[in-house]
């Protein structure tokens, strides 16, 4: 006996299916299904004074929670490794899940939970259901927290009929806590918060994970890897923190412009989502399309039936006669039976693997045509109606129009995939939301027996009916042709994007920025310090860069500053941006000071006297070990062609060698994070000495060490910098990269 699954869209009633062919009883019944369908669903769907209780009782909970969460953060922890060895958790990860979970459940005894640690343990993937469901991280940035880098936070979410309805981010650290209800706005601090304005791709700070990085099949670390270039290049910086919960509410305060990741869980975004959408923004999945929250189940290698009982439901309510019936059955994720019946025109298209596709019983081909310019084309013009698909959507279908002899819309999948399979048309472009594995499936057979050919619309390779981006076409000529042209149409939309009139003023180069509060800081420095020490003598950033000369470093007592370091972080609005102030006296730095006021962290050292932040004293890690360690880097650096090999292959060997790789976009407050312990090292090229004087002597009085990048002594006027958290890592980071320097030539030679 087969055991048999099934993948199903959400209709009332499957045997319906049966009772379509011939009878208008059957669409009356239909439509009176969906109405008490929808009006169930209001039922179930709780009150708004419900729902202010939930939301109420979970933000006191979240602050309780709080409190675990800053004993572990300043604690020992005990690390286990779940599936990979970077997706790591803590005893307190379980300790405040179960907390959270405890009470939320003591209260509101009828509701579901899902939660990371909890859905780890039962190693089965979680439903989300109608009833009310709390999504649960208890700490979003797990591997953050093991090394004491304060970029971590709880995320809570409830979703009611599968609509997210609370959203709470709560980073205890830095006491900020981010809320959302549905319809009520988003917060910070109980404070009003709004997206960012940014409207260029090039403005814009974006927030990316580069774990995924260390995929192992090549193709998709390929594909990975030119994403991560594409936004380097095109963006005006990049950050990668390592929580994703906070990097989307970071979004939602317009710290960041954008935040893309994948290979994401429920619990990593829940809450996010809502806060932001609620605070103006949009979220939509790597496809373009709306977020919801809603998952399809796992296709397996059990049999699996997937039906459609009605595609092309808004034709079948006009009595438009292109709508059908649709069944297939996948075994070992291959389809293997495909059935799609359309009862008003009397259609019945058939297919099972290996045996040929047929109309009502005769045999069934797809059109000789190889040329787009003589082929019908079809594709659903109908997202153009949706805000985020709409110029995608125009482009797409201008582009196809220009090339082909004539564009159709039929307004249903399954059935014009079945067109292209009798040959009546050439190519059929499908994707967006509403489109899903059902649509498609079926009829991905039927083209394929009938001698044609269904690719994925990013990859150009054979579609992957869970992921449906689907070009079903008579031939792979055309089918190429046709993601080679939607290639060009995104490419013109992005490129129209980045080209568009800047408002952000540069210095020499397009990603360094300043502005009017970098010169009045720098001035307001000097002017005090000098009245002060009258003899003394000044290095700041923006004086050099007016006078487009650094002056030459002597034995006098000399202060080198810079006004903002992260400048382009503050002009986003993004925190981690800080003063940096060194002293030096004859060639040595006696006081180094760095303070961040929007973190209220500031990091001070003198000669021999030691490190401190906010008056604390402050050490380097201990961890020695290159593989333990989470390593910081600026990516930005490639946008600069000499570095641009150099940069990838180290990025390259740091992802694969250590723990993680973190980037903030500014060389003082980073080399600080070493000397708290709070990362490993740093490595950064291409700056200046105001970028790392006072940081260097904090990093060597808190215990650490920063050389050259080729392993010698630093230079501070021309720094290539390793900062280490004590020499053991440095050496390692030195062997590493010298390594990588060679794989970079042999590059460059080939």
């Amino acid at each position: 006996m087969f055991r048999l699954n099934y993948l199903c869209r959400l209709r009332n009633s499957v045997s319906l299916m049966l009772e379509i062919r011939g009878s208008r009883h059957a669409v009356r019944a239909f439509n009176r299904s969906v109405a008490l369908s929808k009006a169930s669903a209001s039922v179930i769907m709780s009150s708004e004074l419900d729902i202010r209780n939930y939301f109420e009782f979970a933000k006191e909970l979240a602050l309780k929670a709080g409190e675990i969460f800053k004993c572990g953060f300043e604690g020992q922890k005990i690390v286990e490794s779940k599936e990979h060895i970077w997706d790591l958790v803590t005893d307190y990860d379980k300790k405040i899940e179960d907390a959270l979970i405890q009470n939320l459940k003591t209260k509101f005894p009828d509701h579901e939970f899902i939660g990371e640690e909890t859905t780890a343990t039962d190693k089965k993937k979680p439903e989300l259901t109608d009833k009310p469901t709390w999504i649960i991280d208890p700490i979003d940035g797990t591997l953050n927290y093991i090394h004491s880098h304060p970029y971590t936070c709880i995320s809570i979410a409830l979703a009611i009929c599968k609509e997210l309805v609370i959203g709470i981010i709560y980073n205890p650290l830095t006491s900020e806590l981010y809320t959302a209800m549905k319809g009520q706005g988003a917060f910070l601090n109980d404070k009003p918060i709004k997206t960012s304005n940014a409207t260029e791709l090039k403005n814009s700070l974006i927030e990316l994970e580069v774990f995924s990085l260390q995929v192992t099949n090549t193709k998709n670390r390929d594909i990975r890897w030119g994403r991560l270039e594409a936004f380097i290049e095109n963006t005006q910086a990049i950050r990668y923190s390592g929580s994703a919960a906070l990097a989307l509410a970071f979004v939602a305060r317009g710290a960041l412009d954008c935040l893309y990741m994948d290979r994401l869980q429920p619990w990593d975004v829940a809450a996010g989502v809502l806060i932001i959408r609620e605070a103006g923004g949009s979220v939509v999945d790597t496809k373009g399309e709306e977020s919801t929250g809603k998952e399809l189940p796992e296709l397996t290698d059990d049999p699996t039936w997937i039906i459609d009982p009605i595609d092309g439901t808004t034709n079948f309510i006009h009595g438009f006669p292109h709508t059908c019936i649709v069944i297939g059955l996948a075994i070992k994720k291959e389809m293997v039976i495909g059935i799609v019946y359309n009862p008003i025109l009397e259609q019945l298209f058939t297919a099972r693997k290996g045996r040929g596709a047929f109309l009502n019983d005769k045999p069934i081909k797809v059109s000789n045509t190889q040329d787009l310019s003589k082929s019908l084309v079809c594709l659903e013009s109908g997202f153009i109606k949706v805000d985020h698909m709409r110029e995608k959507t125009i482009e797409r279908l201008r582009t196809l129009a220009q090339e082909a002899q004539g564009i159709r819309t039929l307004g249903v999948a399954a059935l014009t995939l079945c067109y292209v399979a009798m040959g009546i048309v050439e190519t059929y472009y499908i994707e967006g939301p509403g489109i899903s594995t059902w649509d498609i499936a079926a009829a991905s057979l039927i083209i394929t027996e009938a001698g044609g050919v269904v690719v994925d619309r990013v990859t150009g390779e054979k579609i992957n009916i869970m992921i449906p981006r689907a070009i079903g076409a008579c031939n792979e000529k055309i089918a190429n042709r046709v993601v080679e042209l939607i290639r060009e149409a995104d490419q013109r939309i992005i490129e129209g994007a980045i080209n568009s009139n800047k408002n952000v003023k540069c210095k020499g180069i397009e990603w360094d920025l300043v502005t009017e509060y970098d010169r009045k800081i720098e001035d307001d420095l000097q002017k005090q310090l000098s009245n002060i020490y009258p003899q003394h003598k000044f290095i700041g950033e923006e004086a050099t860069a007016e006078k487009n000369f650094t002056p030459k470093l002597t034995n006098e007592p000399t202060w080198i500053m810079d006004p903002i370091d992260g400048t382009t972080n503050f002009v986003h609005r993004f925190p981690h941006t800080c003063i940096s102030l060194a002293l030096l006296i004859n060639k040595r730095t006696e006081i180094g000071m760095v303070y961040n006021p929007l973190m209220r962290q500031f990091f001070s050292a003198k000669q021999r006297k030691g490190a401190f932040l906010n008056g604390h004293p402050i050490k380097t890690s201990k961890v020695t070990d290159l593989s333990e360690s989470l390593i910081a880097m600026e990516p930005w650096i490639a946008k600069d062609s000499n570095y641009l090999v150099t940069t990838y292959t180290r990025m390259h060997a740091l992802i694969q060698e250590t723990h993680g790789i973190r980037s903030l976009g500014t060389a003082a407050l980073t080399m600080c994070y070493v000397a708290m312990g709070a990362i490993e090292a740093y490595h950064v090229e291409s700056v200046d000495a105001w970028d790392i004087a006072a940081g260097k002597l904090i990093i060597e009085e808190a215990g650490g060490t920063v050389i050259d990048t080729t392993g010698g002594e630093l230079d501070l006027m021309t720094p290539r910098v390793i900062a280490a958290c004590n020499h053991q890592i440095a050496d390692q980071l030195v062997d590493l990269f010298k390594n990588a320097d060679v794989k970079a030539v042999d590059k460059n030679l080939k």
